[in-house]
């Protein structure tokens, strides 16, 4: 304060400029967050299957705990955002966020936790991103951490973000290896509404078994299928048919007791 001026008498022991206290801003040491050199997967060739690790790092938080308030990875390859799928994203073995997709605009996935961050206590903790892989054979993916604030961290204490590292230096992009899906796949298995119940002599168009064949990696044609009847009397079973989601496919074949049957299917 310079300077006063008024139309009553001032205090003649005050003088001029009256200053308030000086004010130092106090230091405060931030927690970290350091993300490992090694990102996993390495394997250069992978085949369409479920639950597979396309992403894992281990970060290790330092001084105190963290909160982590979004997580966001970006494919570098050339699957389509529909090859992978049902993206789930672990910490320490524990999911964390709903199951997220592959943007077709940017090819990033993301987990948006601030509703509910994830508190991420002191030491090495390990992040992963796990998905099912059912289409892009012949195609690549690789999952990059690209960016420091792609992993927004929230220092507990002071409430104030928290810039990533790299193995100990200024950030660089964290990316698993490049992998190529390999060519499409079939499975069998038999379906949970395959028939066990007994049958009636003389009984006609009976259904004697169901199986699922679940394709990946890309969409398969299936030919001719092979089909056995094991039976107790050596007799096998007349007018045997196959069928695909209830209509039949290919003829209808005796099935010879414990030997094989081909079924062709044609287009």
């Amino acid at each position: 304060l310079v300077s006063v001026t008024s139309t009553g008498t001032l205090d003649s022991s005050v003088s001029f400029p009256v200053n308030g206290y000086t004010q130092t801003v106090s230091a405060a040491t931030l927690a970290t967050v350091d993300f490992n050199t090694s990102t996993l997967p390495s394997a250069a060739t992978v085949n369409p299957q479920n639950d597979y690790v396309v992403w894992q790092n281990t970060v290790t938080i330092g001084t105190r705990a963290v909160k982590m308030s979004s997580f966001q990875l970006r494919n570098v390859g050339s699957i389509k955002s529909t090859d992978i799928n049902n993206l789930r994203l672990y910490v320490d073995g524990v999911q964390t966020g709903s199951a997220a997709t592959i943007s077709s605009v940017d090819s990033t996935v993301t987990w948006d936790l601030s509703a509910a961050p994830l508190t991420l206590q002191t030491g090495g903790r390990v992040v992963k991103v796990v998905g099912d892989i059912v289409g892009g054979s012949n195609s690549t993916f690789q999952f990059s951490l690209r960016r420091a604030s792609d992993a927004s961290m929230i220092d507990t204490d002071l409430n104030q973000p928290v810039l990533a590292t790299a193995n100990g230096s200024p950030f660089s992009a964290r990316s698993a290896t490049s992998a190529t899906i390999a060519a499409g796949t079939v499975s069998s298995v038999k379906a949970n509404n395959s028939p066990s119940s007994s049958v009636s002599l003389g009984a006609t168009n009976v259904k004697w078994a169901s199986f699922e064949l679940r394709a990946a990696g890309e969409d398969v044609k299936v030919e001719n299928i092979d089909v056995q009847a094991n039976t107790s009397l050596d007799h096998g079973l007349d007018n045997g048919k196959v069928f695909l989601n209830g209509v039949q496919v290919g003829f209808t074949k005796d099935l010879t007791d414990n030997a094989d049957v081909n079924f062709t299917f044609g287009s």
